[in-house]
């Protein structure tokens, strides 16, 4: 989400917060709901102290009007303070109202928590100053999350600002951050912050990615972005809105209207040309108040362009066509029909807001666009790309609505990206080796292949073969990270050309090795585990940015796997990227790194038929000692103690094929339950030779054998269902992530021939 202000510029605008305890986790989700402009904390909002009604006005004042005047069409009915306060309120942000509830909520929680009577019986708005600053001093030094975690620093700035703005709504004229008397507070405040800055709270800010012309093209090439469907056109119109007209977060482009009072036209410049022009009228930027009336609304517009299938213009003439013809909903985008007919595609009413904050992010996910990527991208992108193409600031101002200084962090990102070198990463699992439970490792022979953008070697003649020089030029200085040991490493280096004859230097890297990897061994023997390569640049990420290979899709080689006996390995992968920490103690320089990762299930064959049946006979046998006389108990428990003794034996087998964990597996815990069962068997022998009546010691173990077999059978039951319902339900998403990876190789294929 969005700061305070526009000046986190990146931070996407995105989530939603409920009212709650909000599960605030970032400062940047309350700084977006509170929405406090300097000018609008400075002043308070001041009612004026009268009932209008018709008696007030004399008869003397009232001027001669004509008979016929219609005087009730020129002034609506009399007002009272209530409807005042209303039309105040409607002009206050919802999310800031609902922000300020929340924070005296919670200030009013920690004074029952405290149990101090002075603070509960006067209440927040009554307390004198010197009561307030003291009171806000212990609450902003004891409060935390329900989970028990600090907030970080700024929001509890932002708590502070909450209850001054409910304060100043109630006609109390403060300000913490400025008057002599709340001197105290500010000092506690400022004091807690350096706190929790040094704990790393609030350090690293959630920001949203800019979408990179290769993306972009991305989206267009695999189908995301067209027009030949109607999910189709609304997406790439929402997507070229966000482009041209840098609208901010999904309010804005809920807010586009349709119809006589839409925001947007289509007209002609003085060429001729035709372009679409955004007019606005109400933003962050500009509200329509008092602090905004000489502020003139954002005006911008998007030219038709020489590629019709991209033309923001056709596009957005042809959704107009599409629209039904006699609606009654004037928000601009519309639901797509299930069904949609040959001049109609759209439902009469609106997209929701969080179908239109999600659109982004489902975009890039479909296409495996890895990254934090939001509707807040696409104003980001705006901004950047206009930096970029070196257009003055001033001009940039005018196409994203910016009014201050906040736009220069695109700026700041833009010399980032121009400043680093963007390296394509592509992964081949030639050999898989045997996976080792214990060790939480694997071998493999692995293939990673690298290339990255090299202007020194353009030229009109083009190198082939092994390049041998390759240390005149610039290396990423690329590394394995999860490797044990030295792992047997050959490096070779050759010159690629694209199609246009730019040169990129590609890197070869064949590593024979053990390669370490936490495994998640919550479901044994049903579990289903990553095998990962983790790639990294010595480089800081300002210089070196690790991406995947746009050409090229990471392999598995599923023919070579040794371990087949033991392990199913899947053929789809999964990358991620990753910033690695290069110093602790200065923990804002990090490294790129890329993740990609394969997926091998266990076969859990062995473990069925040896231990959990084997286990399972044990415990069906322990019914059979029920056969021997009660007049016997010390054979009754000879036998089951015998039983009891051979399961403890199996568990530490089991112990042996595991690592030291701290959490029970789903076969230790049907284990433990066979050894709980038989336990109680042995408890029941045991308790029955106590019985003084025979034949009411017959009908009662008549009873507590059939609850022991029910509860046995119930438990045996319990435990399958558990097993299909989550570890074999990520088996079967494993087969569909292989299915969909299949499909997709081979409509690489059809398309390259």
């Amino acid at each position: 989400m969005s700061g305070s202000s526009d000046d986190d510029i990146f931070i996407t605008q995105t989530k939603t917060c409920e009212i709650d305890d909000y599960n605030l986790e970032t400062d940047t989700v309350l700084s977006d709901a509170l929405n406090l402009e300097e000018n609008y904390v400075k002043e308070a909002i001041q009612l004026p102290n009268f009932d209008l009604k018709y008696s007030d006005i004399s008869d003397v004042e009232t001027p001669n009007l004509p008979e016929n005047a219609k005087t009730s069409l020129r002034f609506s009915k009399p007002l009272n303070d209530s409807d005042l306060k209303n039309l105040v309120k409607s002009g206050l942000s919802i999310k800031t109202e609902n922000k300020t509830r929340w924070a005296v909520n919670l200030f009013s929680m920690w004074k029952k928590h405290r149990n101090n009577n002075n603070y509960e019986e006067k209440g927040l708005f009554n307390l004198s100053s010197q009561e307030l600053n003291e009171a806000l001093s212990f609450f902003i030094a004891e409060v935390r999350k329900e989970s028990g975690d600090n907030y970080k620093p700024n929001t509890l700035y932002e708590i502070i600002i909450s209850i001054q703005h409910y304060l100043r709504q109630n006609g109390r004229l403060i300000a913490f951050m400025d008057d002599q008397e709340y001197q105290g507070l500010r000092s506690v405040l400022n004091s807690k912050m350096k706190e929790l800055s040094r704990l790393g709270l609030g350090i690293n800010t959630k920001k949203s990615e800019v979408i990179t012309i290769e993306q972009e093209e991305i989206l267009w090439s695999k189908g995301l972005l067209g027009e030949s469907n109607p999910q189709q056109l609304l997406d790439t119109l929402l997507f070229l809105f966000g482009l041209h007209f840098a609208l901010r977060a999904a309010q804005e482009h809920r807010n586009l209207r349709f119809g006589m009072n839409t925001q947007l036209s289509v007209k002609y410049d003085l060429e001729g040309i035709k372009y679409l022009q955004y007019i606005e009228d109400v933003s962050k930027t500009n509200q329509g108040g008092l602090d905004h009336r000489k502020v003139s609304p954002k005006m911008t517009r998007a030219y038709e362009n020489s590629n019709p299938l991209r033309c923001p213009v056709r596009l957005y003439e042809k959704y107009i066509a599409l629209r039904p013809k006699n609606g009654t909903v004037d928000a601009f985008y519309l639901r797509p029909k299930k069904m949609p007919c040959s001049d109609v595609w759209y439902c009469d009413s609106p997209v929701g807001i969080h179908t239109i904050q999600s659109t982004v992010k489902r975009l890039c996910q479909s296409v495996g666009i890895i990254g934090n990527f939001s509707i807040h991208s696409l104003r980001a992108t705006a901004a950047t790309r206009l930096y970029q193409a070196g257009v003055d600031e001033q001009l940039i101002t005018e196409k994203t609505g910016h009014r201050s200084n906040a736009l220069r962090a695109y700026k700041r990102t833009s010399d980032a990206q121009q400043a680093s070198v963007r390296v394509q990463v592509w992964v081949q699992f030639f050999k898989v080796g045997e996976i080792d439970t214990l060790k939480e490792q694997y071998t493999a022979d692995v293939i990673v292949r690298a290339k990255w953008r090299e202007p020194a070697l353009d030229s009109e003649t083009q190198i082939v073969g092994d390049l041998y020089d390759y240390h005149k030029y610039w290396n990423p200085k690329l590394s394995i990270e999860n490797t044990i040991g030295d792992p047997k490493e050959v490096v070779r280096y050759r010159v690629v050309y694209n199609n246009k004859g730019d040169a990129y230097l590609s890197e070869k890297r064949i590593i024979k090795g053990t390669f370490m990897e936490n495994l998640e061994l919550n479901h044994f023997p049903f579990d289903v585990q990553d095998l990962t390569v983790t790639i990294a640049s010595e480089l800081p990420s300002y210089e070196v940015e690790l991406i995947e290979d746009y050409d090229n899709r990471h392999i598995v080689n599923r023919l070579s796997f040794v371990d087949e006996q033991e392990w199913h390995l899947y053929a789809h992968t999964e990358c991620e990227k990753k910033d690695l920490i290069i110093d602790q103690i200065d923990q804002s320089v990090k490294r790129s790194a890329l993740s990609v990762k394969c997926r091998a299930a266990r076969r859990p064959g062995y473990f069925v038929w040896n231990i959990f049946m084997v286990t399972f006979l044990i415990c069906s046998l322990s019914f059979a000692t029920f056969s021997v006389k009660k007049t016997r108990p010390e054979n009754r428990l000879q036998l089951s103690f015998t039983l009891v003794l051979t399961a403890v034996a199996f568990k530490s087998v089991v112990n042996q094929s595991l690592p030291r964990i701290s959490y029970l597996t789903y076969m230790d815990k049907y284990l433990l339950a066979s050894m709980i069962m038989l336990s109680m068997v042995c408890c029941w022998h045991g308790i029955v030779t106590q019985l003084p009546d025979p034949e009411k010691a017959d009908f009662i173990e008549s009873i507590v054998l059939g609850c022991l077999t029910i509860i046995y059978l119930c438990y045996n039951v319990g435990f399958l269902i558990l097993i299909y319902i989550f570890p074999y339900r990520k088996r079967r998403r494993m087969k569909q992530k292989d299915k969909i990876y299949k499909n997709e190789l081979k409509g690489n294929r059809k398309a390259k021939y």
